[in-house]
């Protein structure tokens, strides 16, 4: 049984979709949630890390309301953290320490180009996925290539 949902989002499509499903199995299970806005440096940017974009911290403050108030189109209440760290690191910390039974996060694709095609997950989702105490739902939109939803559509040669 799920009774504590932490919610990793960054305003991205795929992390509003995994508002959804966090709502969904908060309201099938009565989990509290928390909704985990990070910021920092983007993971596999590498040398370019400087010259990659990045949000100030009011900005990440308006991104996080925003996903309070999608989760309360749900009906459901949560809390909000922002932090600015490495981003899976401090989902994986705040997962651990704060008892939660499920990560949702959701499946932004911008890594690289060749990753996206491939439908590969990004940096941070995989190393969460490997080292997370607990549960992990990655969302998916289903408009992203190599996603499920195009697989019944778009077989592979010989099925």
């Amino acid at each position: 049984m799920v009774k504590k949902i932490l919610v990793a989002y960054d305003g991205s499509e795929g992390s509003k979709i995994a508002i959804t499903k966090a709502a969904e199995v908060a309201a099938k299970f009565g989990a509290e949630v928390t909704l985990l806005t990070v910021g920092g440096p983007l993971m596999g940017a590498g040398l370019n890390a400087q010259k990659a974009p990045h949000m100030n911290e009011q900005e990440y403050e308006r991104v996080a309301d925003e996903g309070i108030a999608l989760l309360a189109q749900f009906q459901v209440a949560a809390q909000k953290q922002f932090r600015w760290v490495d981003p899976a690191d401090l989902i994986l910390q705040e997962a651990e320490t704060g008892g939660y039974d499920l990560i949702v996060m959701g499946h932004r694709g911008v890594t690289n180009s060749i990753r996206r095609e491939a439908g590969m997950l990004g940096s941070v989702a995989i190393k969460v996925l490997n080292r997370a105490h607990c549960s992990v739902l990655v969302a998916r939109p289903e408009n992203l290539e190599g996603g499920d939803s195009q697989e019944d559509s778009n077989p592979p040669p010989g099925k």
